[in-house]
């Protein structure tokens, strides 16, 4: 049988997007039979079904490596600007920032 239950656990799976950003695929009534017969407890894994989850994997792995690298990108922009601001500051110093003491 199909556990209901355990269902709600996959429906980020069963909707998410190709772009894997987003939760609103939809699905034909035929589309989600055939996503629910193929979760039941009693189905087992075949090569097809390892083979998609290495792609799938890859894909999230691949898109991570880039959000990784366009991050990294936009600190060395940040640290660059913020080097550049500190070298050029020519305001008052932390000493004469101060009026003297009597």
């Amino acid at each position: 049988g199909v556990d209901v239950v355990g269902l709600v656990d996959y429906a980020d799976v069963i909707f998410e997007n190709e772009d894997g950003d987003r939760y609103d695929k939809t699905l034909t009534f035929e589309n989600f039979i055939e996503v629910v017969l193929a979760l039941r407890g009693s189905c087992t894994a075949t090569v097809k079904d390892v083979v998609d989850l290495r792609k799938y994997i890859r894909h999230v792995s691949l898109r991570s490596e880039n959000q990784v690298e366009k991050t990294s990108t936009r600190l060395m922009r940040i640290e660059a600007k913020l080097d550049k601001l500190l070298s050029n500051s020519n305001g008052p110093s932390r000493a004469s920032s101060h009026p003297p003491s009597s």
